[in-house]
């Protein structure tokens, strides 16, 4: 019987031999870029630097990054607070791909995604859109194989509008300004569509120096009524289901499969994408820097099963009321 080559979207990895280390403050410090903790990110030895400290308290950290008046502690990463060493993989990670002008999401749970401009959409469906791959990188720590390890997973595609915010809202406010226009009094105020976008800030005249940043659209108006400077003929919105409906846009569908009574699986595309990101972005020198992966995903190993285990509940026999 043929046997079949089952891996895991997991790439392995060894945590530095030597401890690294991270530097802390009690306070925060304006103009300089910290991480904000809270006590479940304490490093297990914080007492040793603020003996008084409780949980109702909050660390600062730039951790490798030495700071005047920031505290030093060695970080086992085998043996210390594995969530403050994930934060401090999962920045390392961040900084790797916006260091490249990639586009970085972290999600609900801060592991990062990562936005990639598609190839391979039909044009009927990018239609007035930029369409991008997304892939979320997880750190974890795998204890039956007493590894760390990264989990790279494909999260669908997502559409930016093409039209910034300001360009898509401009039209509309045209349009309702004609008297003669007979969709003046049926139309419903687009904004109202608008939930996340993609907020973009230039620092340099040729727009090569960026921050690029998926917000809330209401988050990013609150900051402009309390006094921040938003342009926002670079916000652009992020085509979800009512603004999606609103634009005439037809959402990603499955291929079908020619046996109609077969759904098609979607893995099988989803792998090759998969796999060439890992080739691309993940195994190469530059990342290795930051962690060391292996260059294979992880095998599935085939078992094999005992006896014992096919004994019914309550120590039954295979197919019998006999009690062993």
């Amino acid at each position: 019987m043929p046997t079949e080559n089952l891996f895991l979207n997991t790439l392995a990895f060894k945590f530095p031999k030597d401890p690294v280390t991270f530097y802390f403050s009690l306070t925060d410090r304006k103009n300089v870029n910290l991480t904000k903790l809270n006590h479940q990110l304490f490093p297990s030895r914080v007492k040793e630097i603020f003996p008084d400290i409780n949980n109702r308290q909050t660390l600062y950290t730039s951790f490798t990054r030495p700071i005047d008046g920031f505290k030093p502690i060695p970080i086992d990463f085998a043996d210390d607070n594995f969530a403050l060493v994930k934060r401090y993989y999962n920045r390392e990670i961040k900084h790797y791909f916006t260091r490249q002008n990639i586009l970085v999401e972290p999600n609900f749970v801060n592991d990062n995604q990562i936005w990639l401009r598609a190839t391979d959409s039909p044009d009927n469906k990018i239609k007035g859109c930029t369409v991008f791959d997304r892939f979320t990188l997880k750190v974890n720590f795998n204890h039956f194989s007493g590894n760390p390890e990264i989990v790279l997973s494909y999260d669908r595609q997502a559409k930016i509008l093409n039209k910034s915010v300001a360009a898509f809202l401009s039209e509309y406010e045209a349009a309702n300004d004609d008297i003669f226009s007979e969709a003046q009094s049926s139309s419903v105020n687009p904004a109202g569509f608008i939930n996340r976008v993609l907020y973009i800030q230039y620092f340099s005249d040729d727009k090569k120096q960026r921050k690029q940043q998926i917000l809330k659209y209401k988050k990013l108006c609150d900051l402009s009524n309390d006094g921040r400077l938003v342009d926002y003929n670079n916000v652009y919105p992020i085509v979800q289901n009512s603004l999606a409906s609103y634009l005439g846009l037809s959402d990603e569908q499955e291929e079908e499969h020619p046996n109609t009574r077969i759904k098609k699986n979607r893995y099988t595309k989803y792998i090759s994408k998969i796999i060439e990101f890992k080739n691309r972005f993940i195994s190469t020198e530059e990342f290795k820097k930051i962690i060391p992966v292996v260059d294979h995903f992880t095998p599935v190993q085939a078992g094999k099963t005992n006896e014992e285990s096919k004994r019914l509940v309550f120590g039954k026999k295979p197919n019998s009321n006999e009690n062993l």
